[in-house]
């Protein structure tokens, strides 16, 4: 069975996508300042998005669509619970982390930006859930 990762690079790498891999290093720095601003926690947990603070959450099986109409001009971190997978990934579009999703099998992941602006997760329960400046963006596109 192919590792979180590999499914993702290699899926992209076939769709003729661009994606930058960030080394072991670099993805336990991110995944450590993610759980510092979004979280009160001291360690990353199990399940992140258990663990958020202020966050809006939609459940919809069709809701990781949805992150191609969050706009961003900043490169997208795409990554996984660190237990799944630490690897972080970045993208230059949203829509390109929907077409890899699209010809993936769904499994839970997190999108930020490089400052920690904003997260996105679509967990294995079918939830959406957005932090920080996304926040705003789910609540508004939720009515």
């Amino acid at each position: 069975m192919q590792k979180l990762g590999e499914v993702v690079g290699d899926t992209a790498q076939q769709l003729s996508i661009s994606y930058r891999q960030h080394t072991l290093d670099e993805s336990r720095r991110i995944h450590r300042e993610v759980v510092q601003k979004f979280t009160t926690l001291q360690h990353e947990p199990f399940w992140l998005w258990e663990h958020l603070n202020d966050a809006v959450a939609v459940r919809n099986g069709e809701g990781w669509r949805w992150i191609s109409e969050f706009e961003t001009q900043e490169a997208i971190l795409f990554f996984f619970n660190s237990h799944d997978e630490e690897i972080i990934f970045e993208f230059q579009r949203m829509s390109d982390i929907v077409t890899v999703l699209e010809e993936t099998q769904h499994f839970e992941f997190y999108l930020c930006d490089r400052s920690c602006t904003y997260l996105l997760c679509f967990n294995h329960h079918d939830y959406l859930i957005a932090s920080g400046v996304a926040k705003d963006w789910l609540g508004a596109r939720l009515g």
